[in-house]
């Protein structure tokens, strides 16, 4: 689903808990700078950072 999404040039999408399998740290990297993907933390925290726009 992933690739996929990013096939499509979808960005900020939110990951987590873990990174999946198939992402190495440099290749996790690129995808943070070019697709502007972020880890999820609290239920919260991620809520408010979605309604603010982040």
């Amino acid at each position: 689903m992933l690739l996929a999404l990013l096939f499509l040039g979808v960005k900020g999408i939110r990951l987590g808990p873990t990174l999946p399998a198939f992402l190495s740290p440099n290749v996790a990297d690129v995808l943070v700078e070019k697709f502007d993907i972020k880890p999820i933390c609290g239920v919260e925290e991620d809520i408010q950072a979605m309604m603010a726009g982040k």
